[in-house]
């Protein structure tokens, strides 16, 4: 498909193609950046997507004082509305992944049907490689079940309206501006979420029904591991090494065996954001004995 969609080119789409394949055509052509959001017209897409069209635009005129409610008219403007909510759709999902926001690195998306559920697990096996004698049979590895609950299935949202007046003032612009603002404040929503779970601030985590906060600085009985350093301020290395001993001394609550963790990201404020990339990318230390 060409990178700019012209009129000709949507009517001709409209001509000989039926609405489920224009839909799934355009579709596939926005999800695929083949084309973009603004290489619509919100006028132009009306006037050849619904029936009479370029009629029913007119109408629209503020200065011409009639009413049109497209329902009671018995237009069908389907097609106009499942396409359009595609363009803004794919607006705000580019708004709502932008780069900027850090938390789609810390945490993953598992998409699910349930509002919330119960995911099964079984415990590690542990160092059970002892030494067989001659004859002697294999041992047998022995693990057990486990389990985490995951919180309750919420839906957020908001929604971008095209007006009769962003119609015919062809404010195609406006509209996908909305769009991404949405998007925009919907990904800052999920962030704040995020990184609240990431600091601890909340916590969702729930194995085995009990809840537990993400970091304890001793054993509480909900969880055996000491993960917090009350007073680890970032001032130089050895502020990381006091981490990644807390890091190194956590155990598998059933096997008693460290923790297999590689640790790929270091989060801090904006404030030792710099004192952190001078640690991180210095390639020699100098302190007095």
């Amino acid at each position: 498909m060409a990178a700019l969609l012209n009129r000709r080119e949507l009517r001709q789409m409209v001509k000989n193609m039926t609405p489920q394949q224009v839909e799934s055509h355009l579709t596939e052509a926005l999800e695929n950046k083949d084309i973009a959001p603004s290489d619509f017209s919100v006028r132009e897409l009306f006037e050849e997507t619904v029936p009479d069209g370029r009629e029913l635009v007119e109408s629209f005129n503020p200065q011409g004082g009639g009413v049109v409610h497209l329902e009671e008219a018995g237009v069908d403007s389907s097609l106009f509305k499942n396409i359009s909510g595609q363009i803004v759709y794919s607006a705000m999902l580019q708004a709502y992944g932008a780069p900027v926001f850090i938390g789609q690195n810390l945490a993953r998306t598992i998409p699910t049907k349930f509002d919330g559920e119960k995911i099964p697990g079984i415990t590690q096996i542990g160092d059970q490689a002892g030494t067989i004698k001659e004859l002697s049979e294999y041992p047998r590895a022995g693990v057990s079940g486990t389990f985490n609950e995951t919180p309750q299935t919420t839906k957020r949202g908001m929604i971008v309206e095209i007006s009769k007046e962003s119609v015919y003032f062809d404010r195609t612009g406006q509209v996908l501006e909305m769009a991404r603002k949405v998007g925009e404040w919907l990904g800052v929503n999920k962030e704040k979420r995020i990184i609240d779970m990431a600091l601890g601030v909340t916590s969702s985590w729930n194995p085995e029904g009990k809840g537990a906060l993400s970091y304890y600085s001793n054993s509480t009985g909900l969880h055996d591991f000491d993960n917090l350093a009350n007073s680890n301020s970032l001032a130089d290395w050895t502020d990381i090494q006091n981490a990644q001993t807390l890091l190194d001394a956590i155990t598998d609550p059933f096997t008693g065996e460290p923790v297999i963790i590689n640790a790929t990201a270091l989060l801090c404020t904006k404030a030792v954001g710099y004192t952190a990339r001078y640690i991180l990318n210095a390639t020699q230390v100098k302190y007095d004995p």
